[in-house]
Parts: C-alpha cells; sequence; structure tokens
C-alpha cells in the first residue's frame, strides 16, 4: 500500500508544479525596462529572463522605450504564440495614445510589429486607445477601445484580424461602470472575455462577454481588503478554472472565482510592475495535462534514462522544449527514453496512442 501511494503522490505535485508556472511580462511606466520572464509562482524560481527587443511600426510611431507601457501580454489558442501591446503617449500627445500589437518570441525577446491597434483605423475619431488584448479561438484579434482614452466614455470592445477598416466593435457604455481596468482574460473553454470595472460607489464588477452573439454579463466582485489593487494584467488558467489577476504595485497574484465572486490572495511573487500573465500550462496544450492516465513514466525528475509503463498501444512520442519547440521523436520499439544528452532543465513529454488519445507530461531533467 505505501508504495502504490507514493506513485501517486509525485505526479500529483509535479501537476501542481507545472500549473505554477507562467510567463510575466514586466514594464515600468515609462518603458524603459520590458523583461519577460518565465517564472514558477510558487516558488519564485525564475526559469528564463529576456529583455524584449521590439521593432518600430510601419509609420515609425510605436517606441515602447520612450514614455510608454508595454502591457496585455496573451497568446493565440489556434497558434500558440504569444502577442502583447506596446502603448505610447509622446507621438500623438494631441490624439490619446498609440497602441501596437506585437508578437513575441519566447526564446530571444524579439517582438514583431503585427499591425497598428491605436488611432483612427479602428475607431470613429483619432482619440482612442486599446487596454486589454486577447485573441479569439478563430485568430481575430479582442481589445478594449476608449474614445478620449482619459475621460473613459465611449467605451468599445474591438474585433480585428488585423486589417484596417475590418473590424467590428459592441458597444459596453451601458455597463455602469465609470472605470475600467487596464486587461482582459481569455476561457478558451467557453469563448467569453473578462474585464473588470468600477462604478462611482467603488463596487468592482466582473465583466463576460461573448463576442460572437455580444451578449454581455455582469458579476459582483467580493474584494474583501483588497480594494485599491492597480491591475495590468490578468489571465484565465483552465488548470485552476479561474481568473489570476496581477496586483502590479504588489507583485501579489490573486484568484478570482467565478462561482461566487471571491477575490482570494493566491502567491506573493515579489515581482513588481507586472503588466502580462499567461500560462505556460494552456500557452503550450490548451488541453488538461494528464500525469495519471494509461501512461506512467518514472524517474521524474530524470538523469539519463526516461521509463515508460503502460499497455497502451503507442503511436508516436515527441519530446518538447518549455517555449514549444519540438526536439525530437522517440523509436518506438522501446519504452525507455535516453535524455541523457539533454541539457537541464523542463521538457514536454507529448504521447499519442493508436485509440487516439493523447497525454502530455512535464519533465524534469537534472
Amino acid at each position: 500500500m505505501k508504495k502504490i501511494l507514493l506513485l501517486l503522490f509525485v505526479p500529483i505535485s509535479l501537476f501542481a508544479q507545472f500549473e505554477d508556472d507562467y510567463y510575466i511580462l514586466q514594464s515600468r511606466g515609462d518603458g524603459n525596462e520590458v523583461s519577460l520572464k518565465y517564472v514558477n509562482i510558487s516558488t519564485n524560481q525564475i526559469y528564463s529572463d529576456s529583455a524584449l527587443n521590439f521593432i518600430e511600426s510601419d509609420d515609425g510611431t510605436s517606441n515602447p522605450f520612450d514614455g510608454g507601457m508595454v502591457h496585455s501580454l496573451t497568446y493565440s489558442p489556434e497558434t500558440r504564440s504569444m502577442f502583447l501591446i506596446t502603448t505610447n503617449y509622446i507621438f500623438r500627445p494631441m490624439s490619446g495614445t498609440n497602441q501596437d500589437v506585437q508578437l513575441v518570441n519566447k526564446e530571444t525577446g524579439d517582438c514583431t510589429f503585427v499591425f497598428a491597434a491605436g488611432g483612427d483605423s479602428y475607431f470613429d475619431d483619432d482619440s482612442s486607445g486599446s487596454f486589454g488584448l486577447n485573441i479569439n479561438n478563430d485568430g481575430k484579434y479582442v481589445y478594449i477601445g476608449l474614445y478620449s482614452a482619459w475621460g473613459n466614455t465611449n467605451r468599445k470592445i474591438i474585433i480585428t484580424d488585423g486589417t484596417p477598416g475590418n473590424s467590428e466593435s459592441f458597444e459596453i457604455d451601458n455597463l455602469g461602470s465609470n472605470y475600467f481596468e487596464e486587461a482582459m482574460a481569455y476561457n478558451v473553454q467557453n469563448g467569453l472575455h473578462y474585464f473588470i470595472g468600477k462604478n462611482t460607489q467603488n463596487q468592482n464588477f466582473l465583466y463576460s462577454i461573448n463576442t460572437f452573439s455580444g451578449e454581455i454579463n455582469t458579476y459582483p466582485i467580493n474584494t474583501g481588503n483588497n480594494q485599491n489593487l492597480y491591475i495590468l494584467a490578468m489571465t484565465f488558467s483552465t488548470g485552476l478554472n479561474k481568473i489570476l489577476i496581477a496586483d502590479t504595485n504588489s507583485g501579489k497574484i490573486f484568484t478570482l472565482n467565478l462561482n461566487g465572486g471571491n477575490l482570494d490572495l493566491y502567491k506573493e511573487t515579489g515581482l513588481l510592475n507586472i503588466t502580462g500573465i499567461v500560462s505556460v500550462h494552456d500557452l503550450l496544450s490548451n488541453v488538461e495535462f494528464e500525469n495519471q492516465g494509461e501512461i506512467k513514466i518514472y524517474p521524474n525528475p530524470v538523469k539519463e534514462n526516461l521509463h515508460l509503463e503502460t499497455s497502451a498501444q503507442i503511436e508516436k512520442i515527441e519530446l518538447f522544449n518549455i517555449i514549444g519547440q519540438k526536439l525530437k521523436e522517440f523509436n518506438l520499439n522501446s519504452k525507455t527514453l535516453n535524455l541523457s544528452k539533454e541539457s537541464k532543465g523542463i521538457y514536454i513529454l507529448k504521447i499519442q496512442m493508436k485509440n487516439g488519445k493523447v497525454e502530455t507530461k512535464k519533465i524534469i531533467k537534472n
């Protein structure tokens, strides 16, 4: 009995650890320090830290290192790529903000200009900005747009494929909020986008919008003693089935339970100026990571040989690094995988069976 309990305990602990792996974007308000960290928020272990390198937009107006903010880190469920918004307050001082959507290379930190989200390409006038970015299952960009950005009037949810003039929008002025936080979260499973607003009585509300039907729903948030959070980053965690919210002033991570609306402290990271957060689990797979299923692996952590224990027929075994790059396929004639030549770090093992099932394992290489 003791041996059985041990086998069950190890995979569960690894699953919990993997759920706390996140990409975190840090950006000071002056835009002079922007970095992308891969971090475990339970242990505060930083696996990698990349300074981001941006390119200018077509009109040369985007320079996130000159008075702007880089925020709203998100990922595309379709391509499993990460995107962010660069916000600049310098070059268009009389007409609000200039915003560019950029594609992030997780390994090198290089950012590639995708399209200009601000300005008159997607709004009725030039006094506009976008705060909070998500990407739909169909690959379209979704963000909050503001006319007269500092006046918080005439707010809309904008949906576009990135082509100027080819966008649609939903009015969000009638929600009873006089302020919206500059962040959005996306639930891949039900297709809902979430954002947070505050009314004149300083009460917080969570809003969900279905961008295919335009339906908007409102839920009260019980913040408890956490009334004065500065929210520039939030994400939906499929593993926790909750929204994660980062307070940029303190580095504290909170969970928002969709059933009941309670806001609870989850982790204290000590990372200040968090302006974006993405779950590594959701970015790599968009499916539940199974550590107990038809296949067991051991030992984990591993130094040389990793053993598979299963009665299922295996179709394919692939090894990926933590940023989603495929490294190799293994010989299916053996259920012992030689990892001796791999560097120390974290890897993803994807096992496809002939019955159509797929199991994905997190491997720690010592």
